[in-house]
């Protein structure tokens, strides 16, 4: 995917919608001189971009998942997700196997760095579109997803009403990551991806289901 230029993205949105920097200063409650700043930056903070997001109601994070989808209005049917980014890159990262040591290498940077990002909630928006990159996953879609979407087919296979996993991954994840790697290792002996393993671990709907739905997976695994 390619960076984008995020401080040109906003001030497009302005002219678009015909504010003045006074203006939208006052809508997002900053001092106009920082609004300056923030409009000159080609990266930001996610849990910033996420605010100013809300106060337009306008999800800027679509400009990087999904360019060309005109779904990227915020409303109550169409909200933008809360998402742990340190904890999604981790499950990223356990899918295709490869460690702190290894992404700090393709990073450039040490293991302490890969260590403190997976523990941030939020993240520069230069450093998630590289990790997308260097990962191969849109991490910017954890926080956008547009209103026309597919249903979750492993849930509709086993015959459970479910919400889709994107919607559950993108919720805020308290796990540990001791915890999460016991989840790992259910993924492995069950086949499952991570995806759906924290999907029944955080839905409900499947909490009196798990030894019936992990006997199914493994069931067919063998098939």
């Amino acid at each position: 995917m390619k960076d984008l230029h995020i401080g040109n993205a906003i001030a497009d949105w302005m002219k678009k919608n015909n504010l003045s920097q006074n203006k939208l200063a006052e809508i997002l409650g900053m001092p106009q001189p920082s609004l300056s700043r923030t409009l000159k930056q080609k990266t930001i903070d996610t849990i910033k971009l996420a605010n100013i997001s809300l106060k337009l109601k306008y999800n800027f994070f679509s400009l990087y998942a999904d360019p060309d989808n005109s779904s990227n209005e915020i409303t109550s049917e169409n909200p933008i997700p809360v998402s742990h980014i340190g904890k999604n890159i981790w499950i990223k990262m356990k899918e295709n196997h490869i460690s702190n040591k290894e992404l700090a290498s393709l990073l450039g940077v040490d293991s302490s760095t890969v260590s403190k990002i997976l523990k941030k909630e939020s993240i520069d928006t230069g450093k998630l579109v590289e990790i997308s990159n260097l990962l191969e996953y849109n991490f910017f879609g954890d926080y956008f997803k547009p209103i026309s979407r597919a249903g979750n087919t492993f849930a509709e296979q086993l015959g459970f009403k479910f919400s889709p996993i994107n919607d559950i991954i993108a919720t805020p994840i308290t796990l540990s990551i001791d915890k999460l790697e016991k989840l790992h290792i259910i993924a492995s002996e069950t086949g499952m991806s991570m995806e759906e393993v924290l999907a029944i671990g955080l839905n409900s709907v499947f909490h009196n289901h798990m030894d019936e739905i992990i006997s199914e997976l493994k069931k067919n695994k063998g098939k």
